[in-house]
Order: structure tokens, then sequence, then C-alpha cells
């Protein structure tokens, strides 16, 4: 189901946000120059609205019998009569919704209008000033008034003047608007919900149940962008001899991984770009380098949904973008690898006669890429034992009867049931 979030929902949001900028600060008169502390929420004193017809009353006179003031210009017009508050107009003007039955997204925009004195309007935009680069690019949870609670995005905009002042019985007023942006994705994870750490000297020292001992060497710094790929390589197979699959077979898993950052003043950011710059250097500080290793490891640490993964990789590849009109940009790709288990193999011996006093022995593996080892003196196969590689001759004038056993190996892992057949050569066959 739709998250519903309403008009009424949005005004008292930021309703919210701007009673919650609490902050003294000094006023001063400018005539008599004595000077004063009072909260910006209260020197400010704004009320939130969120339809156009709420109307003000100018002591004994109505304007509920006038229906021409329900036009903006009244609203605004009507406000002007009581000019020791401050008046915001919260309005939605657009709203993008994701199609979808199962998805809760949306991105709402509009605008909020502020009548305020003119003799405050500094310390309005101050306070925008400070909400917008509190909330932008920050996650924060919003509640409706049904008592859902969204985790979403808010950019508020800079303050515009829309007209010059106006004049009131009672004093200067004018007419401010701002724009906002609202945008949530409900149940969705965020950039602040996985933290990102890089060693580049080496991984942390762990005590028995995964603790970190000492000081950790890993570092953390802004990431613009990190995309991730985890790479299955796989080997067609057929489905009768592997019912269980879907006609591919796993061999090998690897990753790759590149991040993007600007290149903040950070101890990281300072190892990488040192590292960047002395790869390939002739002379290092005047000194002729020696030969480099180009073989670096890189470790990254992952903490998300209160795990942590820690990888190890190789560099791949470094990137530095330097333009004359904008911010120096790195980017890093590394390469790592992970453990890949095994799937159990089958085998199965056949064995054929070849002429009278020889029999050909064919070790067959229902999986690609195992290396079988056998025996056949009795003794139990291992790494050791002479490798399979292609059918066997077993050849005798006289009788021999023996028992080989093989079992299938991927690196140093058994992945296979030792199998084993006794059988009997170098005999005539009638």
């Amino acid at each position: 189901m739709k998250t519903i979030f309403t008009v009424e929902d949005i005004k008292n949001l930021f309703k919210d946000i701007f009673e919650d900028n609490s902050e003294t600060i000094l006023l001063i008169d400018e005539e008599g120059g004595t000077k004063t502390e009072e909260d910006i929420v209260d020197y400010l004193n704004v009320h939130f609205y969120s339809w156009k017809n709420r109307l003000v009353e100018k002591g004994d006179e109505s304007f509920d019998e006038q229906p021409a003031l329900s036009v903006f210009d009244a609203w605004v017009q009507s406000l002007n009569f009581s000019m020791n508050e401050a008046y915001a107009l919260v309005e939605v003007t657009d709203e993008e919704v994701t199609v979808s039955q199962d998805i809760d997204s949306s991105t709402k925009t509009g605008t909020i209008t502020f009548l305020i004195q003119t003799d405050k309007v500094k310390n309005l935009d101050y306070s925008v000033t400070k909400l917008r680069n509190a909330y932008i690019g920050n996650p924060e949870s919003i509640q409706n008034s049904y008592g859902d609670i969204l985790k979403a995005y808010i950019t508020i905009g800079n303050l515009m003047y829309e007209q010059e002042p106006t004049m009131t019985q009672i004093g200067e007023c004018i007419k401010v608007s701002l724009a906002y942006r609202i945008s949530y994705l409900n149940d969705a994870q965020t950039y602040s919900d996985t933290q990102i750490e890089i060693s580049f000297t080496g991984d942390d020292t762990y005590g028995p149940t995964g603790e970190i001992v000492g000081t950790t060497k890993y570092l953390s710094m802004p990431i613009t962008k990190m995309t991730w790929q985890n790479i299955i390589a796989s080997t067609p197979i057929p489905t009768a001899e592997r019912p269980d699959l879907t006609g591919f077979l796993a061999t090998s898993l690897s990753q790759a991984k590149t991040l993007s950052f600007y290149d903040f003043n950070k101890t990281l950011t300072n190892q990488f770009n040192n590292m960047f710059w002395l790869s390939g250097a002739f002379r290092y500080n005047g000194l002729k380098t020696s030969v480099q290793s180009v073989n670096i490891p890189v470790y990254i640490r992952i903490t998300n949904n209160g795990n942590t993964y820690v990888y190890k990789d190789m560099i791949d590849n470094m990137e530095k973008t330097i333009s004359n009109n904008d911010f120096n940009v790195s980017s890093i790709t590394l390469k790592g690898w992970g453990k890949v288990e095994p799937i159990f193999t089958i085998l199965t011996i056949n064995i054929t006669s070849s002429g009278e006093t020889s029999k050909n022995v064919t070790i067959l593996s229902n999986t690609p890429n195992v290396t079988i080892f056998y025996t056949t003196n009795g003794n139990t196969p291992n790494t050791s034992s002479s490798q399979y590689t292609t059918t066997i001759n077993f050849s005798s004038e006289t009788s021999h009867t023996i028992t080989l056993k093989a079992v299938a190996y991927v690196g140093d892992e058994a992945v296979s049931d030792i199998v084993s057949e006794t059988f009997t050569y170098g005999v005539i066959i009638a």
C-alpha cells in the first residue's frame, strides 16, 4: 500500500523543521545600541499554513464575507494587517510517483511563501541557509498524520525575493519564497547505511571473538560513488548428469570495485595521492626511484546492517581528473577473489578389454576442472598419488588382480567420494 503524505503532512514537517532550528541570536537596536539575546525561532515567530483562505482579522473587521479574498493576493493582503507575526504558506506544485504495485516511492516539489517584516528577513535567510546545509544529502525520518515513518531526502532551496517591500499601517513587510523537494523510497537503504573504510597498510589484528586489538589501520573519507561487482565464472554442463543444476557449474568468484572521490585534505586521500603520483615516477624528491612493486594490496572493510566484511584486493587501475575550473576527482579500481564451494563430483570407472592380455581403464567425471588422482596398490589416493590424465592401459603376460581407487580434487580439497574397482588382467580371454 502506498504511503499517504498530504499537503498538511508537509506543512507539519516544515513547521517542525523550523521550530527545531533553535539558536540564540544577538539583537542590536540601531538607534540606542541596546543588545538583547533571543531565540531565533521566537524572534521570527513564523506561523505555517497549508491553504490560501486562512485569513487574519484586523480588530473587529472580518474578511470572511469577502469571497475575493480567497485568492492568493488577497491572502497576502490580509496578512499585512498582523505585523507582529510572520506567516508561511506551504504548497505542493508537482509530484512524481513510481508506477509500481509494490514500490512505495515519490518525489514531491513545492514552494513555501513567507510574509515577514523586512527587518527580520535577513535572520530568516540565515535560518533557511542553515537548514539547507543541515538537510542536503542527509536522509531524514519523516512521519505522516497516520504514524507512518519514512526515510526521505529533503532539499531546501534559497530564499528568493519576489517583490519590493510593501508599506502597511504599522511597518514594512516583504514576500519571499523558497522551493523544496522531498524524495522518499519506503523501506530502502541509503548511503549512510553502509560504512566504507580502506587500509593501505594492512589488516587489523583481531581477538578470538573477532574484536579489533589495538588501534585500527582503517581510514574513511567521503565517497562520491562506489560500484561493486561479484563476477561468477561458470561452465556449461549437461543437466542429465547433474539434475540438481540448471545447466551451468560455477567455477570461480572474482570481485571488481570502483570508488570515486574528491581529493579532500584527509589522511586516506593523501595516502592515495602519494601512491598515485609515485607510481611510475622516475625521480621522487630529486632522487631516482628504485624498482617499484605494482602488487599493492588494499583492504576494504564494509559495515552494513550491523555486520562487518573485510576484503583483500589488488589495485587494478588508478585514475585522476584535474580540471582548470573544477575540483580534483580521483578513482581507484580494485580486484579481488572469493571462495567458491566446490560442486560434489561423481567419478565413474569404466574397464574395457584391449586385446587378449590387457585392459583399458577410463575414469570419468561429471564435472569439469577437477584433478583426478588414483592408486593401484589399495592405498587411499591423495594429491601425492598418480594423476589421471588419459586412459590407463594395464597389460601383462601373467595374471594380476588389482584394486584401483580414484578421487577428484579442486586445489587441495577433495570434491568426490573415493571410488574403487577390482579387476584382473593378463589372463587369456577365451
